[in-house]
């Protein structure tokens, strides 16, 4: 028998009934005892009913399905209308949290549905792209997150010359600095067991950069109440449901994992739960970036300067200088050239930033910091992306890319070390992961700008990570790069969905970003 399906109002009505906090604690404390993996069940300070109820789900598949679920139920429940004063809270004990589960997981609204479908000519994708969005950032690296931080927000900044220090700006707004944020918030995710109602209690020397004082600093950079969670879906009409929004607007929870308990049964007061405490990490890493330009943003627009960023201007410099780290563990016959300081470019013309050869094949790489709009991100609005690789910026890299290409081909760079190359690939890489580029964007590509596209790929910073491998053990990226774009399967595929199955080993550079901090914290 077909299982019942719930549009988002039924579940709504269905899920208002129980109590907000507790009910995102159990939450929390499923995700919590799955954070390791998994494969591995973390049950300290975890209730008793939520070990045993995970301990049977042997199935292969069974906990992630339960983790991912879990979090979109989170989602469910802060937009449904609860609240901390009305009903029970959700329970295994009366196995009202695995019905919960279900009425999440087979939520579906067919007039939602049917109207994306009849806007978009690519359903198959944009339906990915909308899902891959909350989906997708469940499945990535832990600990490579936080040495990823490190580098874009700590090392990298300390050789990257500019009219902006990170490190200044973060505490002179925030009053944190890097080191803190992001030890803070690695050592929240560490303890966190779906709540936090506790003080850190670090001893020395961890206690240097993540102490009582930076976790109330980071909570109150990554916290918010459940009307706060409904503002940042459905702005200021916060009371009445979006179907498009609520099933499909960036997760307010990579913003403020922290949602602050107004009443409990069980919690302490001033204690926050954490449904999700994933985000916790996600907002350690990539938290920083959304902090200082958004900031920015708003000094420059109170100066009446709208298109003023200093930080998006000075982090543009830095991300570039973290995709050359990662094309730098090339070894062996891979000849790296850096087109800005590694190249004599007579024409005078804007060229891509690098260029990588092997044998006879080149990739030449051009690097963005933002590639799609919040909105585009979020929905997948095909009318609006359209739009955007029309404008300037998307339509100056591949005109750029393309003619680089053409005069690698020609031999009409100058340059003697291109003079054997017959096939060039062309990536142009965003920072900010979105898990469809190819699938969705390269047909749109194709369309509006036809031969240009020849040998194109869409990469994020993911993608950059996954090729930084490729190349750290000595594998040939250009083979599996033409490999890739030959085959009309693959071509649309993500580059990091692409290579995962060739990589064997843990990327160096996220490695060696990580075990600095490690060393820094004196746990090496």
């Amino acid at each position: 028998m077909k299982p019942k399906s719930y549009t988002l109002l039924e579940a709504y009505q269905y899920l208002k009934k129980y109590q907000l906090s507790d009910s995102l604690y159990l939450i929390g404390a499923v995700n919590a005892a799955l954070k390791y993996g998994s494969a591995h069940l973390q049950t300290d300070d975890i209730p008793k009913e939520v070990a045993i109820w995970l301990g049977r789900a042997t199935q292969p598949g069974m906990r992630f399905n339960i983790y991912t679920s879990a979090t979109r139920l989170a989602r469910l429940l802060l937009l449904s209308g609860t609240n901390d004063y009305r009903g029970k809270p959700l329970s295994l004990l009366d196995n009202s949290l695995p019905f919960a589960l279900d009425v999440a997981g087979a939520s579906y609204d067919p007039e939602l549905e049917d109207q994306l479908k009849n806007a978009s000519s690519n359903l198959t994708n944009n339906i990915l792209g909308r899902i891959g969005q909350t989906q997708f950032p469940l499945q990535g690296n832990r600990l490579s997150l936080i040495g990823r931080a490190l580098l874009l927000f700590e090392m990298l900044p300390q050789s990257v010359n500019g009219n902006y220090s990170i490190n200044q700006k973060l505490t002179e707004y925030f009053d944190i600095n890097v080191m803190e944020f992001i030890t803070t918030g690695l050592a929240l995710w560490i303890k966190c067991d779906g709540s936090i109602d506790y003080n850190l209690e670090i001893e020395s020397p961890l206690d240097k950069y993540a102490n009582d004082a930076t976790q109330q600093a980071f909570l109150k950079l990554s916290s918010g109440t459940s009307e706060d969670y409904k503002r940042i879906i459905r702005g200021e009409n916060w009371k009445v449901p979006s179907k498009l929004f609520d099933t499909y607007f960036l997760e307010p929870l990579l913003q403020m994992p922290a949602i602050k308990v107004e009443a409990s049964s069980t919690l302490k007061k001033g204690a926050y739960v954490v449904p999700q405490s994933k985000y916790l990490l996600d907002r350690a890493s990539t938290g920083i970036f959304y902090l200082l330009a958004d900031k920015e943003q708003q000094l420059g627009q109170a100066a009446g300067k709208m298109k003023q960023n200093a930080f998006r201007v000075y982090f543009g410099d830095v991300y570039r200088a973290y995709v050359k780290t990662q094309l730098m563990q090339a070894n062996g016959d891979t000849l790296l050239i850096d087109l800005d300081e590694d190249f004599e470019n007579k024409s005078g013309e804007k060229l891509p930033d690098f260029a990588l050869i092997q044998g006879n094949t080149c990739i030449v790489i051009e690097v963005k910091t933002s590639l799609l709009t919040l909105k585009s991100r979020a929905f997948f609005d095909e009318a609006t992306m359209e739009q955007e690789i029309k404008a300037g910026s998307f339509k100056k890299a591949v005109i750029q890319l393309y003619e680089f290409r053409n005069r690698i081909l020609l031999n009409q760079t100058g340059d003697p070390r291109f003079k054997f190359v017959s096939e060039v690939i062309s990536i142009l890489a965003g920072y900010e992961d979105i898990f469809v580029l190819n699938s969705y964007l390269l047909p749109m590509l194709d369309e509006q700008y036809g031969k240009l596209t020849k040998n194109l790929q869409l990469a994020s910073i993911s993608d950059i990570d996954s090729l930084g491998s490729i190349l750290g053990e000595g594998q040939s990226i250009t083979e599996l790069m033409k490999l890739k774009i030959n085959n009309s399967e693959t071509r649309s595929w993500m580059l990091e969905q692409y290579l995962k199955d060739h990589i064997h080993t843990e990327n160096k550079v996220l490695k060696e970003g990580f075990n600095s901090l490690l060393e820094r914290l004196r746990v090496l």
